[in-house]
Order: structure tokens, then sequence, then C-alpha cells
């Protein structure tokens, strides 16, 4: 009987270290939920911009074309 006291000591420290890594990984989610959300909150104020200027933006050639996406209905 000593032999499985000292086991289910030893297990029973192991679950407390799982339940404080499960805790760090559910905070470490939240997080990333909040993050999404802000960037979610500044992306819903930019505005898509005609395919001249955005070629003019980021220093594309003339005449190559401009990759135009549809918002995400797809």
């Amino acid at each position: 009987m000593g032999a499985v006291k000292s086991e289910f000591g030893k297990f029973s420290g192991v679950m407390a270290k799982l339940k404080r890594q499960l805790n760090t990984a559910a905070k470490i989610v939240d997080e990333t939920g909040v993050r999404t959300r802000a960037m979610e909150r500044r992306l819903q104020t930019v505005e898509e911009l005609p395919t001249e200027e955005v070629s003019v933006q980021i220093g594309l050639p003339d005449g190559l074309p401009v990759i135009q996406q549809n918002g995400g209905d797809d």
C-alpha cells in the first residue's frame, strides 16, 4: 500500500502541473482572440485602393496586373 500511496502522490503532482499548463494555454488562446479582434477593428477602416494606386504604392512596374480579391466571399 505504501508504494501505491507514493505513486498516487506523484500522479497528483503531475496532474497539478498539467492543470497549470492547460491554464496557461487557455490564457494564450484568449490573448490571440483579443489580438484578432483588435486587427479586425483596424481592418474595418481600411479602404480598397484603385488598382492604379495599388501599383504605385507597392512599386509594381507599369502593365503588371494586380490580383484583386473579392472580399473573402469565396
